[in-house]
């Protein structure tokens, strides 16, 4: 799973380097939180997580109305409520980021989230060949460079998770894997890397499934 619902590839111009600019002015300057700050803004910075926020209300109407067991996906974030009817965990898929059509890994899970974000699938390509795709660097405004391919964080909290898939893919392997060190009781998480290695928390342990002889070497985080 993953942000996005299917593979586009567009061929367009390159980018004004001016728009990158005015980005990083806007974000260091602080215009998101200073005095007449506009809708626009303010609604640019919600739809980050506003799939998260959303599993999140649909979570506690689960809970509200006492249901027993379900899931919802929100086109890469999915919220896996209570058991199966025969008591078993859900299973939620971790989409291989090399090929749409196969699965990474399985996860079980039981009223947590898993949400997933990488740069694979939503993208373009300009006139020069250079790959754009939709997760940005704050710090450049720029489309993120990241030894990562995708992050699925699972937790219990659905806005959370949202945010931290992002920010974890924009840090890298080392930013995420020191991030989660630092806050390891919060969330678990699963990181798929451009050199071909799976690597999960301990969390997961017993709960993650994988292809044995697949294409990603597996190695869990201590």
């Amino acid at each position: 799973m993953v942000k996005g619902t299917s593979r586009r590839v567009i061929v367009v111009d390159s980018p004004d380097p001016n728009l990158f600019e005015q980005a990083i002015f806007i974000l260091k300057n602080d215009v998101y939180t200073r005095e007449g700050v506009t809708q626009q803004q303010v609604l640019g910075e919600a739809c980050r997580i506003a799939k998260g926020y959303a599993s999140d209300v649909v979570a506690q109407l689960y809970r509200d109305y006492g249901i027993q067991g379900g899931w919802i996906s929100l086109g890469g974030n999915v919220y896996a409520h209570g058991t199966k009817p025969d008591g078993s965990f859900w299973n939620v898929a971790v989409r291989d980021p090399n090929d749409a059509a196969a699965t990474a890994a399985l996860v079980q899970l039981s009223n947590e989230f898993a949400v997933t974000s990488g740069g694979y699938q939503r993208y373009f390509t300009a006139d020069d060949g250079t790959v754009y795709q939709h997760i940005l660097d704050p710090q450049t405004g720029k489309p993120a460079q990241s030894d990562l391919l995708s992050v699925t964080i699972v937790t219990d909290n659905g806005t959370m998770a949202d945010a931290y898939s992002t920010a974890l893919y924009v840090m890298g392997e080392t930013g995420a894997v020191s991030f989660w060190s630092g806050n390891r009781a919060d969330f678990d998480m699963v990181l798929i890397t451009a050199d071909n290695r799976l690597l999960y928390t301990p969390g997961l342990l017993g709960r993650i499934t994988t292809e044995e002889g697949g294409s990603y070497e597996v190695c869990a985080l201590t």
